[in-house]
């Protein structure tokens, strides 16, 4: 049997339009297979994330915006160290019904594999593929797209890089990362992307564990699809974009633990990215995202995260968005079968990859589309034995924005066994 290893948020349950993210468990090291098995109750009221000014009678054909989703899931992990090679995989598949909205039924996935290979005693790297099936998120959508409509999307991602260790403390090493993102429904074809990335990489890390390192990483993103921009006023075309872009990231990376019970980890650096077509929404400038990790007294723990990322999203409405964002999730473990946590998360997003905007120009009377998100939970978790897992999670979300019909408050809570041997 395995004991399942408490972790900061205990078990960190999101939900995004019924969406749930099945927490990671950990082996016994004298488990190469172990088997994950779980069933989440949720109640979400206001499931589509729908605008107090909408009609939801209009909008999703039903005077109820909430439903109870059943998420049942099972999967297998594997550890196993041979020699020098680190092997690990996990496989985890989760079966999502809903009460109300039974249109909305669909069987999820998340996969991945690792290989941390080390040839000699100077080469070592990692070659890894991963794998997500998941509903999208209603919240990111556009107004009118927040429909009954089940729309999957599939992620896929590959990644290998080599390291060459000349020096016990130094290394140079290479990596290659390809990406690609696709969607079930016809509503968001313009916003599947692939994307490649070569890097190249400089680390320092001495006896202590302690890491710095130095990386230049060029992306190019393709759209296959390119996306039709309107007037939502007129519903004029004004044309089709190409989103396609050229990605340069520079940045500084490290991971150092600053005493026995403190840890700082993650990046800063400095973004480019230049789209093949209307340059006005290219972006360059600071991201980051830097963790500082703190125990306190062995029974309470605290995490902390600054951000500031370009990423792409679900919606329609912009290829990316910039997020500067805080995350704020202490821990407590009163009893060694007992843990509560909270977690507030706070972000601005500005959809600066709006072509609308761009084509539209100051004739719009529209600005660029800003939006601010509160999310505030709760998660107690109880361990009556070692291979059961009982938790309770309670959140509430609140969004503003400058655009009409996109602002919205949710509310959720659910409840979870999961049981792993």
């Amino acid at each position: 049997m395995t004991n399942v290893m408490r972790f900061g948020g205990a078990f960190a349950l999101a939900i995004a339009g019924g969406l749930m993210v099945i927490p990671t468990a950990w082996a016994d090291e004298a488990d190469a297979f172990n088997v994950i098995v779980g069933q989440t109750l949720t109640y979400d009221d206001n499931l589509f994330r729908l605008s107090d000014s909408v009609d939801e009678t209009v909008a999703i054909g039903s005077s109820r915006r909430s439903d109870f989703i059943s998420t049942t899931y099972g999967g297998l992990t594997f550890d196993k160290l041979l020699s020098r090679q680190k092997l690990h995989a996990d496989v985890l598949w989760n079966f999502n019904r809903y009460s109300r909205f039974s249109a909305l039924d669909y069987n999820g996935l998340r996969a991945n594999a690792n290989w941390g290979w080390q040839l000699g005693n100077y080469l070592k790297g990692t070659l890894s593929y991963e794998r997500s099936r998941r509903l999208i998120d209603f919240g990111n959508l556009t107004p009118q797209d927040r429909g009954r409509v089940r729309d999957i999307n599939t992620y896929d991602r590959l990644y290998g890089n080599a390291d060459w260790w000349f020096h016990p403390s130094y290394s140079v090493g290479v990596g290659y990362a390809h990406v690609n993102s696709s969607y079930s429904s016809d509503l968001r074809r313009s916003s599947e992307f692939d994307s490649d990335a070569v890097e190249l990489n400089g680390k320092f890390q001495p006896k202590t564990g302690n890491l710095i390192g130095l990386t230049l990483r060029q992306t190019q993103g393709k759209y296959p699809n390119r996306e039709v921009a309107f007037d939502p006023a007129s519903g004029l075309v004004l044309g089709r974009v190409d989103n396609s872009y050229d990605q340069t990231d520079a940045e500084v990376n490290g991971d150092w633990r600053m005493t026995g019970q403190s840890r700082v980890y993650g990046r800063l650096g400095y973004t480019s990215r230049k789209h093949d077509q209307l340059s006005e929404r290219d972006f360059s400038g600071v991201t980051a995202r830097v963790n500082y990790n703190w125990a306190i007294e062995g029974k309470t723990a605290i995490n902390v995260v600054v951000r500031r990322e370009i990423g792409g999203v679900d919606d329609i409405d912009a290829a990316y968005v910039l997020t500067d964002g805080i995350t704020l999730n202490p821990v407590w473990y009163p009893t060694a079968k007992v843990s509560l946590s909270a977690k507030y998360d706070w972000a601005r997003r500005r959809y600066e990859g709006d072509p609308f905007g761009v084509l539209a120009g100051s004739a719009s009377g529209l600005s660029v589309r800003k939006d601010t998100l509160n999310t505030a939970s709760i998660t107690a978790t109880y361990l009556p034995l070692r291979s059961l897992q009982l938790s309770l999670t309670l959140q509430r979300e609140r969004r503003t924005s400058s655009r009409e019909f996109v602002d919205y408050d949710d509310n959720f809570a659910s409840v979870s066994a999961q049981f792993t041997f």
